[in-house]
C-alpha cells in the first residue's frame, strides 16, 4: 500500500470498531491483447486497443460468524 499498488478496505462493526467483519483488496490491472478473447473484444467495442485498464479484486475475506447472513 505504501507504493499505492493496492488498496485494502476493511469493514468493522459500529458497536465494536476493533471487530473486523471483512475486507477486500483492489489492485490496478490492465488486460493486454492476448488475454482478451475475440468475442469479448467485439462485445466491449475495444477495437485494436493494446491494453484495457481494470481493477482486480485481489483478496476477499469475511469473518466466519458473518458469513451466510444475507445483506444487512
Amino acid at each position: 500500500m505504501e507504493t499505492n499498488a493496492a488498496t485494502t478496505i476493511v469493514a468493522c462493526t459500529k458497536v465494536h470498531p476493533a471487530e473486523i467483519i471483512g475486507c477486500y483488496t483492489l489492485v490496478p490491472h490492465e488486460f493486454r491483447g492476448p488475454e482478451l478473447p475475440t468475442d469479448f473484444r467485439k462485445q466491449m467495442r475495444v477495437g485494436n486497443l493494446s491494453a484495457i485498464p481494470a481493477v482486480l479484486l485481489a483478496q476477499l475475506g469475511i469473518d466466519r460468524k458473518y458469513q451466510r447472513r444475507g445483506s444487512a
